[in-house]
């Protein structure tokens, strides 16, 4: 169910219904402002009909004010959805392909990725390169972790960072890995340059 489509249009047979999504990558990542929350509120004329309707929309309405600070947090209805009230559901929202790359490892590994790594993932995985770690954290002293990458060969040291990571680019120079990714960097979407830079690590 995509915001109100699917099953949800029929609707629970409590007031409300709440949806909770987290991708894998960002569970492995513990991004937890990845999160996608939906309240989608029964406000029909059957559901309105309860004694106890006016209390479950007040609570709602709280639930709400906590839910939209999440970037993925919002909220429908279902006269909402019967009226075609929110524009940006009305055609399937239909995930972004795959890339289709051989072996299971490779197809694991890129199915769990960011959308945005996928293209060049794939790239690095018909050059005969192994399979990276997904979502992979550096830890510092102590077992911190202080940067992440969205794919990464830890006995090579070398990191793919997306834009939202490359913050923790100095932290992994730091610790002697090579870095794709940062700003002006040439090699940043050159899946060649990267097989290249683990063929030399081998």
């Amino acid at each position: 169910c995509v915001a109100g489509r699917g099953a949800w249009i029929g609707g629970g047979a409590g007031p409300a219904d709440l949806l909770l999504a987290l991708p894998l990558a960002a569970i492995q990542s513990a991004e937890l402002d990845a999160a996608t929350a939906v309240l989608h509120l029964h406000d029909d004329e059957a559901s309105r009909g309860g004694k106890d309707y006016r209390r479950f929309w007040n609570g709602a309405l709280r639930a709400f004010n906590l839910l939209q600070f999440l970037p993925g947090g919002f909220w429908t209805t279902r006269l909402g959805i019967e009226r075609q009230r929110y524009p940006e559901f009305s055609a399937p929202l239909d995930p972004p392909p795959v890339p289709d790359v051989a072996g299971e490892a490779w197809r694991e590994a890129v199915e769990i990725a960011a959308p945005d790594a996928r293209s060049l993932l794939r790239e690095i995985a018909e050059g005969g390169a192994p399979v990276p770690e997904i979502g992979f954290e550096l830890a510092g002293d102590g077992g911190t972790v202080v940067a992440e990458a969205e794919a990464a060969w830890p006995d090579l040291k070398v990191a793919v960072l997306l834009p939202e990571q490359e913050s923790g680019a100095d932290a992994f120079r730091e610790a002697g890995w090579r870095v794709f990714g940062e700003p002006g960097d040439s090699e940043t979407r050159d899946g060649a340059g990267i097989v290249a830079a683990l063929a030399k690590e081998e």
